[in-house]
Formats: C-alpha cells, structure tokens, sequence
C-alpha cells in the first residue's frame, strides 16, 4: 500500500561543513560538491558512500548523486533517507521541479533550508514498487537522454555547417574582397565604465550584458540608470552613438548589437563599443561580426571562453569590398543566419519538449494509483 509521509520523518537532512574556494587544490584527490555539482577538489573527504544531495543555496534545487569518497560543502543538503525509501527513488521525487521551487526562499540569495525541506510530502509506496518505478524511469530517461544528445550533436553539425555557409559566401566574393583588421576600420575600439557606478530609480540608461541578451535588439526595458553627471563623466572615453555597435565581452561573450537609436546611454565595463570611421559600414560590420566567421575568431571551436580582451577583438581580420559588394554579402548572410535560426529553433522545440516529457513521466509514475490515492 502507498502512503503518504513527510520527507524529515523519513530521511536525515543536514548541511556538512563549508570549505572555501582558496582550502580547494588541484591535485586534491577527492571531488567536492557544491550547490551544483562538483566545484573543485580537495585532500580530504567527509564522505566515504554515494549520496543524495540537493543544492539549497545559490543554485537552489539542483539534485544530484555523489560519487564515492568526496567533500560535500554546505552549499548542498545532504538527504540520507532510511531503510524504507530507495535513494533513487526520492532522486526522481526531487527532481521534479515544482517540488523544490516551492520550498525556495529568499530573493537576493535563494536558499533551502532544512526547516523548508522537513515538511515536503512524500507518495511512498512499498520497496518492491519503489524498485518497478525507478527501473522503469532509469530506461525511459536514458532513452530520452540519447534523444537529447542526439540534438546536442546536430547543434554541434549545424555550428560546422554555419561556419562552412559564410566562408563560401566571403569566398564567392574573394576576388573583391580586402581583409583587414576591425581597428583600421573604426576611429576606437573601447569599454565601458570599470567601476560599479551609483544607482538611481531614473535617469540615464546604464547597460550591461542583459540588455544585449534579451531580444535581438537593445533592450531597454531592465536597466539601470546614473546620473547626468556621471555619464558626461563616462562618455568622455566610451559614448555609444547612432550607428556605432555593442560586443557582449564578459560571460556570454560575442552577441553583437548595432545602436539604432539617438537615446543618450553609458556602458558597463562587460559590454564592448566599437566605433566604425564610416557609418555606412555599420550594418555590414554588424553582420560580419555576427558571422560565424568572425564568431569563430571570438571563441573558436571548443574553446570555453568567457572573456573578450580588446586588444583581440581589434585584431580581428574583417573582409570588405566596395558599398555594392557589402551590401550583397550582407544580403546572402541573412539567409545563412534565417536558415541557421530555423534549424537551432527546431532543436530547442525538441530538446524543450523531450524535457517535458521527462516532467509527465515523473509525475505520471509517482503518483499512488487511483485505487490507492486517498
């Protein structure tokens, strides 16, 4: 018979000791796990058996199984449930999202705690139907799981396939093309601001990596404002005009926006400012820089970058011709980037609803029959 029980009656719930990053070594021989995942490592452990544990600060509600001897921060709550509830069972509970979400607290830093985390009910049935159901989602999920790698690799093809689409068009045009550095094309190459500034409830708009990533243009809808003081103090070395263009350079790095509209704005440091001698070189700038084949240049393939330094980013080779050619070049990589958008969109429906099925599946399967719900 299924029951139901509180998950503090039935599994011991604890946060073990806290390292620093500066305790952690590379040669460490045990793995540490934080809120996430594994962080770093470390020459001791805290742990000698594989176990269950959720991230109950920052990366709240992240689950997962240690593996072997390891050191478990604080950052991860440790959930040892008793004899009569499977470790993968109560994995497979958690793992669904509404579960832990609702146990969240906290807005500047979201945190778990064990007094949130105590009183969560639990459908438990007997050990031999635990047994059925974790067997039963172990082979769905690794199923799905292909499926799902399978869309990361076409991902991966469809990037090689970007890259080779727009070297075949600069190679079309070759005979009339020049290649240059971005540098010699623009009167500065800069950042924005390297100081946090103060904030104001209005004023000028102050942007930053957010306001690139949301949309494809510049958005203005989340941002932070200074004063006017301050940003006549800013733009005396970066002042983001009509016509110039904005490089995402810390983080998510190489999005790249051509500034379309007259609105006085300052930058954040994250957010490089490329300024082109010719404004009429703006929008193909903007799609050439958006190419894969400069892209590539930013991050090549299987690099994890996660910094632009300018001194690169005015190195980069830029290929330019004549206003005539420009303008075809620039036709021809509109239609690679609409195809390449199509396919990556189709991919993202696909591994967006392999992910939701996963979701019904669990909540399909743990749940007490009707013969047994209460």
């Amino acid at each position: 018979m299924w029951e139901t029980v509180r998950l503090g009656d039935v599994a011991n719930l604890y946060q073990p000791k806290t390292i620093t990053k500066k305790e952690m070594t590379d040669d460490g021989e045990y793995p540490v796990y934080g809120a996430n995942g594994v962080i770093g490592n470390f020459h001791s452990y805290n742990h000698e058996e594989p176990q269950l544990v959720i991230g109950c600060r920052g990366s709240c509600g992240e689950v997962n199984v240690t593996h072997g001897k390891c050191w478990i921060t604080g950052n991860a709550m440790v959930i040892q449930p008793n004899e009569a509830v499977l470790k993968e069972y109560l994995r497979y509970f958690l793992l669904q999202r509404h579960i832990t979400s609702a146990v969240i607290s906290g807005t500047a830093q979201p945190q778990i705690t064990r007094k949130s985390l105590a009183p969560i009910e639990l459908p438990l049935p007997p050990l031999a139907e635990q047994q059925r159901i974790v067997a039963k989602l172990d082979a769905a999920f690794a199923e799905i799981d292909r499926a799902i790698g399978s869309a990361e690799a076409t991902r991966t093809q469809v990037q090689s396939l970007e890259l080779g689409a727009v070297k075949a068009t600069f190679d079309k045009f070759s005979e009339h093309l020049e290649y240059v550095q971005l540098d010699t094309l623009c009167t500065k190459i800069t950042d924005g601001v390297h100081k946090k500034p103060v904030y104001q409830k209005s004023g000028i708009p102050f942007l930053k990596i957010n306001n690139l990533t949301e949309g494809n243009g510049i958005s203005f809808e989340k941002t932070s404002f200074i004063s006017e003081i301050d940003h006549q103090e800013f733009i005396k070395r970066t002042h983001p005009e009509k016509g110039d263009i904005l490089i995402t350079k810390d983080g998510t790095i190489g999005i790249v926006r051509q500034i379309e509209t007259d609105r006085e704005f300052s930058i954040f440091v994250s957010l490089a400012l490329v300024k082109p001698t010719d404004k009429k070189n703006s929008n193909y700038l903007t799609h050439v820089l958006r190419s894969a084949y400069c892209q590539n240049q930013l991050s090549p393939s299987g690099a994890a970058l996660k910094h632009i330094y300018l001194k690169d980013l005015r190195r980069l080779i830029i290929p330019i011709s004549t206003d005539a050619i420009n303008a075809e070049i620039v036709g021809e990589l509109n239609e690679v980037e609409e195809q390449i958008r199509r396919i990556k969109e189709s991919l993202n429906s696909k591994t967006q609803q392999l992910t939701a099925v996963k979701s019904a599946i669990l909540a399909q399967e743990l749940q007490p029959p009707e013969s047994e719900a209460a």
